[in-house]
């Protein structure tokens, strides 16, 4: 082949840029930042708000006093700052568990849409959200167990705070201590952010004036959407809950069975024993949900105008 001659090259044709591919994915990245942030500042609010009601549930659910006892209990042994004993833990895992939980329930939505505007139906909506609960359990597993450590009664004395409870539980157990009870947190979270997501996007369309969009609605109006999702996913999921709190609170190492845990608490506290606690947790659930959306809502609607502009 003569080298020299040009001619005998045939010019490579230039590569075809699919500019409408990529200003649909510079979009998808740029709703799914905003998700990530929105979720991120709702959870570090939502949190500061509802940690001393989930410090007494999880000793309801621990332990056979009532909630008055409880508090009693907190106060007495470590003063008002007892009630946010190990937050730290959970104030960080919020703020990743709702980004996580956003971006993931929205790029599902996002998958299952055949163009933006499409509104989904029910069973898209709940597909979306079981994807979003299975995503956030692999995050709320470790979190969740050194919180309910440093909150029980009957664990918070073998741990100095946050960063003993991992130490300890790392040294004794290793990493997969950290998953006990990821198979009863997927219990509760699928189902459960099902009830969430889909009881929230069904309100705010009821609550959508008729001629209006989801974009006219209230900050009041996603409050109370919020609240009700919220109280919504504790009543469908709160036995599942329980057991996850026994399980990662059990230092015996004999509680590792959901079904065995299940049979337990039935067989000496009955039926009612499985909703211990419930009545605390729907008091903290209520405004931690409104909280929760609202201030979602109101930071994405900030972030998307800001893009706008």
């Amino acid at each position: 082949m003569d080298f020299s001659n040009t001619s005998s090259f045939h010019a490579f044709p230039a590569p075809v840029v699919n500019t409408a591919f990529l200003t649909g994915l510079q979009g998808r990245l740029r709703e799914g930042k905003n998700d990530i942030v929105a979720g991120t500042i709702a959870g570090m609010t939502a949190t500061c708000i509802e940690f001393p009601a989930d410090t007494l549930k999880t000793r309801l659910q621990t332990s056979n006093k009532t909630a008055l006892q409880c508090f009693r209990e907190v106060v007495n042994e470590k003063g008002i700052r007892g009630l946010y004993k190990g937050v730290s833990a959970p104030l960080m895992g919020a703020m990743m568990e709702n980004a996580i939980m956003f971006a993931s329930f929205n790029e599902s939505k996002r998958f299952f849409s055949s163009h933006p505007e499409e509104q989904l139906g029910v069973g898209k909506i709940a597909l979306a959200a079981s994807f979003s609960g299975l995503a956030v359990s692999f995050w709320l597993t470790p979190m969740e167990l050194v919180k309910v450590r440093l909150q029980a009664a009957h664990t918070t004395s073998a741990y100095t705070g946050t960063f003993d409870c991992i130490q300890q539980t790392f040294r004794t157990q290793g990493v997969r201590g950290f998953y006990r009870g990821l198979g009863a947190t997927m219990a509760r979270e699928v189902p459960g952010m099902t009830a969430y997501f889909v009881a929230y996007e069904m309100l705010c369309r009821a609550f959508t004036p008729v001629g209006k969009t989801r974009q006219d609605l209230s900050s009041a109006t996603f409050m109370a959407a919020g609240s009700l999702s919220g109280m919504a996913y504790w009543i469908s999921l709160f036995p599942v809950d329980l057991i996850k709190a026994k399980i990662q609170t059990d230092m015996s190492g004999e509680r590792t069975s959901f079904l065995g845990c299940l049979r337990s608490v039935i067989r000496t506290e009955g039926v009612r024993g499985l909703y211990r606690g419930l009545g605390v947790t729907l008091a903290r659930a209520a405004p931690a949900n409104a909280c929760i959306f609202s201030c979602y809502e109101y930071v994405s609607r900030l972030l998307n105008q800001h893009n706008k502009d």
